[in-house]
């Protein structure tokens, strides 16, 4: 090796890490500006998602921050908790909102128990047993 490519070498260096270290960040934000400017046609967005996907697996770099993964916790909870509502209307009919209360308060283990036990229980009581 060269003493030119040696200093070319230590040059390149800082750049490298800086590179390593914030292009990760970089990249989440300009996916974020390019999904708030541009909606893509379901069947690109499809293959964007999935390179997408690919390239978070390859470079362990994901793209949901913390703030947009409480947000995907809420949402799931949130359909959960509709779906629920509907099975209980459509078996014992429209819940009082006392029942509405106690399944929007529930965590998601007791909302994964009572969706299970909504297939046998016979009534109301049993189901919240």
């Amino acid at each position: 090796m060269s003493n030119d490519e040696t200093i070319r070498d230590d040059h390149d260096s800082p750049w490298k890490e800086v590179l390593e270290r914030y292009f990760p960040e970089f990249l989440s934000l300009l996916f974020r500006v390019i999904d708030w400017i541009v909606r893509l046609p379901a069947s690109q967005e499809l293959e964007f998602i999935t390179s997408l996907r690919r390239l978070e697996e390859e470079r362990q770099m994901p793209y949901i921050t913390s703030i947009e993964r409480i947000g995907i916790e809420q949402g799931i909870h949130q359909g959960e908790v509709g779906l629920l509502l509907r099975l209980i209307k459509t078996k014992f009919g429209t819940p009082h909102q006392g029942i509405v209360d106690q399944v929007q308060a529930a965590d998601a283990e007791t909302l994964q128990c009572w969706s299970e036990r909504i297939l046998s229980a016979e009534t109301l009581a049993e189901l919240f047993e």
